[in-house]
């Protein structure tokens, strides 16, 4: 390449980052499109056009039911996103990403390219595998290296997963096993947490990390009460604990903010269920008398139980990450019944 060419090639690199690049510690993260009418800002982690249509429009355009049913309805927003901006579907997106671990100095780090019709397709399946209820909301990456390390995250490591989690949606789309058991170890301990905000915004993450690496026709996008899975219904069992003396705290001025016994036995529930649960519900008798929905809690407890393998000589073996996604749809379910109940 001649002396001009790696100028021109330079400034345009330059401009693009400038434009609409980011940067993450020493590595920067950039997208752009050919072909079409207009050059695409389609980064995923930064301020995306089409992602930012499909977040207004998709609670409006979509019926809930099973993951393709999602994929399927995200694509056509998106779809329809690109053609009202005037993208052309068989244009080229390419992703690149750089690092600098000097001044003046790059290294490529990774690079893709795939036509923008491929590049909708993937987005369309990742949020159908990560949809765990009726609620809409969009991965920021960043956030989520929070969410899976907490303060622990510097430069270094947000840089590095941001680039393997992007890598992992444009990708293979199988979560790595070693985010998965970060966020996880972090979801089940709500006492770390300085406030319950935090705590439920790491649960819901790691539930939507653990439907896509299970990726099963039995976890659906909401909950499945015929789905018997060990894992997925001890976690039923526990955010209806945690719902009923939820419940009954908020109703009493002298026990404000008091945790509930099913957060804070989380921990020890998820590595010995069956004993941890026998705690737990002793615990949770007072409660049950004080709430006005009993009957229907203790229905559904005994439903779940008595589906359980009394024989099953691993029932009190350490619970895996199907229990997270088991716990949130549970209480999506609860608090989605109870809205419709009301109204």
């Amino acid at each position: 390449m001649g002396y001009d060419s790696s100028q021109k090639a330079h400034a345009a690199m330059k401009w693009l980052l400038t434009k609409q690049g980011f940067k993450i510690g020493d590595r920067y993260y950039l997208a752009w499109e050919v072909n079409g009418e207009n050059t695409a800002d389609l980064s995923i982690v930064s301020q995306n056009p089409l992602l930012a249509l499909a977040q207004k429009k998709f609670a409006e355009t979509t019926e809930i039911d099973t993951n393709t049913n999602i994929a399927e309805n995200f694509r056509k927003v998106l779809i329809d996103g690109a053609n009202k901006d005037d993208y052309s579907l068989q244009g080229s997106v390419h992703l690149i990403e750089l690092e600098s671990p000097v001044n003046g100095r790059f290294g490529v780090v990774y690079y893709q390219a795939m036509s923008l019709q491929q590049y909708i397709n993937k987005f369309a399946s990742w949020y159908g595998k990560i949809t765990i209820d009726d609620r809409q909301s969009f991965f920021n990456l960043k956030q989520v290296c929070y969410d899976i390390y907490g303060d622990r995250v510097d430069d270094k490591r947000m840089a590095a997963t941001v680039s393997q989690l992007s890598h992992m949606i444009l990708g293979s789309q199988i979560v790595p096993w070693s985010l998965l058991s970060a966020i996880y170890n972090r979801a089940i301990r709500p006492a770390s947490f300085n406030d319950d905000k935090s705590w439920r915004r790491v649960m819901r993450t790691a539930s939507k990390l653990f439907k896509a690496y299970y990726d099963e026709g039995e976890i659906k996008t909401m909950l499945n009460d015929s789905y018997h899975d060990r894992s997925y219904s001890f976690g039923r069992l526990l955010a209806i604990a945690d719902v009923i003396e939820e419940g009954v705290l908020q109703g009493s001025e002298n026990n404000e903010g008091r945790v509930t016994n099913a957060k804070r036995y989380m921990s020890s529930f998820a590595q010995r269920p069956l004993d941890t649960w026998k705690i737990i519900y002793t615990n949770l008798q007072p409660y049950l008398r004080k709430s006005k929905y009993s009957f229907k809690a203790s229905k559904l407890i005994d439903e779940i139980f008595a589906s359980l393998d009394a024989e099953d000589k691993h029932l009190n073996d350490p619970l895996n990450g199907k229990f997270l996604i088991g716990y949130s749809q549970q209480r999506n379910d609860w608090y989605q019944k109870k809205k419709t109940s009301n109204e």
